[in-house]
């Protein structure tokens, strides 16, 4: 049975340094399992000699690196989204300067144009409006664009969440649930920052269950850490998203 993919290690230059070192150390291969999946793998042996120091045989370890491989996919895909950031962030600034000659240029507009002609007014006001969302727009790529340290700072982590769950509007349909371990110490963190993510996620619950349902969110001290859930009776992320739902701009809506 062929164990190895593509090139074999124990021949040609490879092999002739193997023999002159005695070791080899790390070498990356692919390996081929009984159903022919190809495993990446990091080998490394020794060579076995008899009493001639003749080479009777290689002896060696191979470490299977698939999920070092998909680590370092995502690193590099992270890396390729930080630079596209930077870029975005050039252009965002461009875009919004000249929005901003937009939203001047449209104000100038309704106080001159005393008119009644509905229409007119009907297609300004859609103009502003669409400045503003795209105004909008552009802040999140500003806001991905930039790398800001966190202000650090002590906070009531109880007061925090209820504070983030009273800026979003809840339906009468939807039944909040809250569960605090009372010893809940204060916390050090961006008070701001994650007020947003206590928002964005319990905005995206909601949206989820579609106006009925139970949001459950739950502070847990686990030993030095604390563990906040949220939980909601939607459907649930889709396999194919899980792994994108980190990635800037990614959205299913």
């Amino acid at each position: 049975q062929q164990v190895f993919e593509g090139e074999m290690p124990f021949e040609g230059a490879k092999f002739k340094k193997i023999k002159e070192d005695g070791y080899f150390k790390n070498y990356e291969l692919l390996f081929l399992s009984k159903d022919k999946e190809k495993i990446p793998v990091l080998f490394s042996g020794s060579v076995m000699r008899d009493k001639e120091a003749r080479i009777i045989g290689i002896v060696g370890l191979g470490k299977d690196i698939r999920e070092l491989k998909k680590i370092q996919e995502r690193l590099a895909h992270f890396e390729s989204l930080a630079a596209m950031g930077k870029v975005a962030g050039i252009i965002g600034h461009g875009f919004r300067n000249q929005l901003g000659v937009m939203r001047n240029v449209v104000y100038f507009l309704k106080m001159k144009l005393h008119t009644e002609d509905e229409k007119i007014k009907t297609h300004l006001n859609i103009l502003d409006e669409e400045i503003v969302r795209s105004d909008r727009f552009i802040e999140h790529i500003l806001v991905y664009s930039k790398t800001k340290q966190p202000e650090l700072k002590i906070v009531d982590l109880k007061a925090l969440l209820s504070a983030s769950i009273g800026k979003v509007r809840i339906s009468d349909k939807i039944e909040i649930i809250t569960q605090i371990d009372k010893d809940m110490p204060n916390i050090k963190a961006d008070e701001i920052e994650l007020a947003q993510v206590f928002i964005d996620i319990v905005s995206n619950a909601l949206e989820a269950m579609s106006g009925e349902g139970k949001l459950t969110i739950k502070a847990i001290r686990v030993n030095d850490f604390i563990d906040i859930l949220f939980e909601d009776t939607g459907p649930g992320i889709k396999k194919e998203y899980k792994e994108r739902i980190f990635e800037p701009f990614f959205s299913t809506k």
